[in-house]
């Protein structure tokens, strides 16, 4: 007994579809080419020309205090030593107590996180001038860092002042 059977089915070639070949106008590519090659000439131009670099006149100061700290501690130790501030005289001068996470200690660790990326000592002095209108900037002259405390609110602008040889208020 033989029977027949009608022949399989052919699979028929796949349609192509629209979404496998994504079709982007020539003109268009030409644009955002051209947009960026545009972008990356202005980037260029304004570094080497130094167009919209943002500077600020020098201060006049009229006070600095060089010092340097020791207990600035690591986020996460526990206990957390205090931070000490010694001056160029010698003076010994506690800006935050032991166990104490305040601005001082903040500010202290970042200057010391890049020193540390830097490989430059921890010793090195840093500096809090104040100038003519009493603005207070703590200045790292080994990293080139610039912290204009004033910007932090007027407590902790001057947290720092212990330091200075006539303490403002």
């Amino acid at each position: 007994m033989n029977a027949q059977f009608p022949p399989l089915p052919q699979e028929a070639e796949p349609a192509p579809h629209d979404h496998d070949q994504i079709m982007v106008p020539r003109e268009v590519v030409i644009l955002v080419a051209g947009f960026l090659l545009l972008s990356l000439a202005l980037i260029a131009g304004s570094r080497l020309t130094g167009i919209g670099e943002t500077r600020e006149g020098p201060l006049a100061v009229r006070e600095t205090a060089l010092f340097t700290v020791t207990g600035a501690g690591r986020i996460g130790d526990d206990p957390v030593p205090a931070l000490v501030a010694t001056t160029e005289g010698g003076e010994r001068i506690e800006l935050a107590g032991k166990g104490e996470e305040l601005f001082p200690r903040l500010i202290v660790r970042g200057i010391l996180t890049m020193r540390a990326r830097r490989a430059i000592p921890a010793d090195r002095p840093i500096a809090l001038d104040v100038s003519q209108d009493g603005q207070r900037v703590l200045l790292d002259p080994e990293t080139g860092q610039i912290f204009r405390l004033a910007a932090f609110g007027p407590e902790n602008g001057h947290s720092f002042d212990a330091l200075l040889k006539e303490p403002e208020q």
